[in-house]
């Protein structure tokens, strides 16, 4: 008989190993924010959760876990949660752009699944979940729902979504939508789905070669793994019958089929098959699991005493996720979120590493301290990501994408850089003698660390003019600006910072008040106006600026 193996209880991880257990909840943080530790504070929030993400309960409680608190039932009632939508006001089985949908029992049904059709946006995906499951049959626009299927028998493997029983088909259905009830995503009924139906519809599928072994030629109806008379005169019965049980090799029994049974007279040899579902098949030899594309365990081995690899969410490079055994996912280039966890929407993404890598995985792995990585957003790729070093303002260095680290003000050292090597330097604005400004570089006068060109106005350092005398020229340090003038033939060209930093005597406009001032103070220190350029003393430079900047 088939052994079901399939478990969501144990995670194994690439990076950490821990266990999903009760006893992770509650955990020590809150539920509706990143709390930087396993677990929740609110144990049946918290066990909801994990049980549709069982990372969160294994690695610190990161933004996934928060959106899926943020939409599921058992956490509407816990601080800072949004809570569910149904029923909504959008139409469930099409994309309405709203939260929910109007049958509250689908619009519960599709968002115990994907929790985002509720409190996010009810998209395609929500939709064709709804065609999927069987609690939204009766919806308008819904066809009917996936059940009877177009064709096939429950118990067996078939190419279309659904079976032909409604009653095991509708039992299916409700738990595993897209795997086994929906186009949507091509996995159609597989031998996954006629597992499932060998559990839920015993009944139906009492017999069924899926469900139970048929020993070698072991045909009397009895299964008792003996290979005998009783199969014999079976075999007698069944001469010339297509399909039969002792139709060994599918083209009616006769001479081929007898003399099949004569060669396993006798006790049958069999074994343990790990089919790639996580399965286990009781099988008659190596060959037998070969041709089901299994892993042989060996003569005398029993689906009890084997522990066959478990499929998980096994993220791809192009941002997809698929239901893979640890060995198939990791030849298919990706990244196993673990045994049991279940491909959805909330699963993959791309993952900058602080090396400047970038691997398909989720943000419960992604944001761990052991991989310290910054996530890119569900269904993003690291083709589109452009990971690399960082730098920011203040010296301080992460990988980021090209987009996120330009959004964030920050110098981007190129695809597949690495902090390590990065050699960040804080960088701010500088003031050009131009009076123009930039971020960056090496020239002007540098004005502080992450300062910005919107925070300051840079004066003008540099200035010439032509006059009778020939004219002049000058370049003024950090801070002070250049005044150039000329009158009755005569230039001057000075430092100062009149217009910027001081004001006119009188505290309006520069004119003659300031003027008469300047020739009462001559010589002296005021300790301001109208010492304009603040040498200490009233003399020919304060003149000259007071005449460059002459208003009245």
């Amino acid at each position: 008989m088939k052994s079901k193996t399939l478990s969501t209880g144990v995670i194994v991880l690439a990076i950490v190993t821990g266990s999903v257990s009760a006893g992770t909840c509650p955990g020590e943080g809150p539920c509706c924010e990143k709390n930087g530790t396993p677990g929740c504070e609110d144990s049946a929030c918290c066990i909801a959760v994990c049980e549709i993400n069982p990372s969160c309960c294994v690695n610190p409680w990161v933004g996934a876990c928060v959106n899926i608190a943020d939409f599921i039932t058992e956490c509407v009632d816990v601080p800072g949660c949004g809570g569910p939508s149904c029923p909504g006001t959008g139409a469930c089985c099409e994309d309405n752009g709203t939260p929910g949908c109007t049958n509250e029992a689908c619009c519960a049904a599709v968002c115990s699944f994907e929790p985002f059709c509720c409190n996010g946006t009810w998209d395609n995906v929500c939709a064709e979940f709804a065609k999927a499951l069987p609690e939204c049959a009766e919806v308008p626009g819904c066809e009917g729902g996936p059940c009877p299927g177009a064709g096939g028998d429950c118990c067996l493997a078939h190419g279309t979504p659904g079976c032909e029983d409604v009653d095991c088909c509708n039992l299916v259905c409700s738990a595993y939508p897209f795997r086994c009830c929906s186009d949507f995503i091509g996995f159609h009924w597989t031998d996954f789905c006629a597992d499932r139906a060998c559990e839920l519809c015993p009944g139906l599928c009492d017999g069924s070669p899926n469900c139970g072994l048929l020993p070698c030629s072991d045909c009397d109806g009895t299964n008792d793994g003996t290979v005998g008379i009783n199969d014999f005169l079976a075999l007698l019965a069944q001469w010339g019958q297509v399909g039969s049980p002792c139709d060994f090799d599918g083209d009616g029994v006769g001479i081929e089929d007898f003399l099949a049974l004569l060669a396993d007279w006798g006790p049958c040899v069999t074994g343990a098959c790990c089919l790639g579902d996580g399965t286990c098949n009781l099988v008659t030899g190596a060959s037998s699991c070969d041709a089901q594309g299994g892993v042989y365990q060996g003569d005398g081995t029993d689906c009890d005493s084997v522990n066959c690899p478990q499929p998980g969410a096994c993220c791809l490079t192009d941002g997809t996720c698929m239901e893979l055994t640890l060995t198939n996912c990791t030849a298919a280039g990706g990244v196993l979120q673990g045994p049991g966890i279940i491909c959805n929407i909330f699963i993959c993404g791309a993952c900058c590493l602080p090396d400047g890598t970038c691997i398909p995985t989720s943000p419960g792995l992604c944001e761990t301290p052991f991989t310290n990585g910054t996530f890119q957003g569900f269904g993003s790729t690291c083709g589109q990501a452009n990971c690399g070093a960082c730098c920011f303002c203040d010296g301080t260095c992460s990988a980021e994408s090209q987009a996120d680290c330009i959004a964030a003000g920050g110098n981007h050292q190129g695809i597949g850089t690495d902090c390590a090597s990065a050699n960040c330097n804080p960088f701010g604005a500088r003031c050009l003698a131009d009076g123009t400004c930039t971020v960056g570089g090496a020239f002007g006068c540098y004005l502080g660390d992450c300062t910005t060109c919107a925070d300051v106005e840079c004066p003008v350092r540099e200035c010439s003019v032509p006059c009778g005398d020939g004219g002049c020229s000058i370049e003024c340090p950090c801070g002070q600006t250049a005044i150039c003038f000329c009158f009755m033939g005569v230039s001057g060209c000075v430092c100062g910072g009149a217009e910027r930093s001081q004001r006119p005597v009188d505290g309006g406009i520069m004119g003659i008040t300031d003027f008469l001032e300047l020739v009462v103070a001559w010589g002296t220190d005021p300790g301001g106006p109208p010492d304009f350029d603040t040498s200490g003393t009233v003399e020919a430079a304060d003149l000259l600026i007071l005449l460059g900047n002459w208003t009245a």
